[in-house]
C-alpha cells in the first residue's frame, strides 16, 4: 500500500549542507557541531579538525585550558582559531595530520611570523 505522503530521502538523511557527517557525534562534541555549521563544505572533519580539542580535553593553542566536550564554553573561539590555523596549513600544502597546533613540525607562532612579513 502506497502512502499519500511518502517520506523523501532528503527529510530523513543525516547531512550538513549535503555532506554526511564523519564518525564523530556532534551532539557530544560541541566544537564539531559548531564547525559543521560554519564550514563551507558542511559536515567536513578536515576543515577545522575540531574534534581534537574535545577528544583530548585540551585547548589547541593554550594547553593549560581544559576543554569540556559537553559544554559550549570556549568552543566558538576554538573553532575559529582552528579554522584559521588549518586554512593556513592548507594554503601551505601541509598535511593536517602531521601539523598540530601544539605539537608538530610547524607551530602556530612559527607559521605566523613569515606570513606577517609578507603581509606588511
Amino acid at each position: 500500500m502506497k502512502s499519500k505522503n511518502p517520506i523523501s530521502k532528503d527529510r530523513i538523511a543525516v547531512h550538513v549542507k549535503g555532506l554526511e557527517p564523519p564518525g564523530y557525534e556532534p551532539r557530544t562534541l560541541k566544537d564539531m557541531a559548531l564547525a559543521f555549521a560554519v564550514s563551507s563544505r558542511g559536515a567536513c572533519h578536515l576543515r577545522h579538525m575540531a574534534y581534537r580539542p574535545n577528544l583530548t580535553g585540551k585547548h589547541p593553542f593554550r594547553p593549560e585550558i581544559k576543554v569540556n566536550r559537553l559544554s559550549y564554553e570556549d568552543q566558538p573561539q576554538i573553532v575559529k582559531e582552528q579554522g584559521d590555523f588549518y586554512t593556513l596549513v592548507d594554503s601551505m600544502i601541509y598535511c593536517h595530520f602531521l601539523c598540530l597546533p601544539i605539537a608538530g613540525p610547524i607551530l602556530w607562532d612559527e607559521m605566523l611570523e613569515p606570513l606577517m612579513v609578507l603581509l606588511v
